[in-house]
């Protein structure tokens, strides 16, 4: 029986499932945020052992004898929920090394009356791709999918099933 049952959520995982590169993934991955529905059916089709903060980032985490313990980090859909995400991210970069990946998702939705009032920042995609370098990171890779998790019925699931997207990106240390 699959962990994740919603239309949506089922949607989601198989377009995060298709993004990732498994060549990449290594026996262990650390998970950025609360652990979620379909982690557990990752780790199976990954073979991989997960590992979830319990904040935004623990540091004891990260680094054992110097060296980080992770080379695959994800980062799916926290950025809107953090008060400064330029500070997760360069304190990701900050226990990464070159052969490591980080994958990171976030929604964008251009209209403010469809914001979450749990979300403190929204990124047009040229902004976010802006804060990615500031942070030190390089795109290897990215996509962008619209109409991942909406029914249509309703004036306002239309509207936000013909505005709304999700970006996906790959991503490595620039050093």
């Amino acid at each position: 029986m699959s962990k994740v049952d919603d239309y949506g959520q089922r949607k989601r995982f198989n377009n995060t499932v298709k993004f990732i590169d498994a060549m990449e993934v290594n026996a262990s991955i650390l998970s950025i945020g609360n652990e979620h529905p379909f982690d557990q059916e990752l780790c199976e089709i990954f073979g991989a052992k997960y590992n979830h903060t319990t904040s935004d980032l623990d540091y004891w985490l990260c680094i054992k004898d110097g060296l980080p313990i992770f080379k695959t980090v994800f980062c799916f859909d926290v950025i809107e929920f953090i008060m400064n995400p330029l500070e997760l991210l360069l304190d990701i970069a900050d226990r990464l090394n070159k052969d490591s990946r980080l994958y990171i998702t976030y929604q964008y939705n251009p209209f403010t009356f469809f914001w979450s009032p749990l979300h403190f920042v929204q990124y047009p995609k040229r902004s976010f791709e802006k804060l990615i370098e500031k942070a030190g990171f390089e795109i290897v890779h990215r996509k962008r999918i619209w109409f991942e998790n909406y029914s249509l019925r309703g004036i306002r699931p239309i509207l936000k099933a013909l505005s709304a997207s999700r970006y996906y990106y790959k991503l490595r240390v620039k050093r």
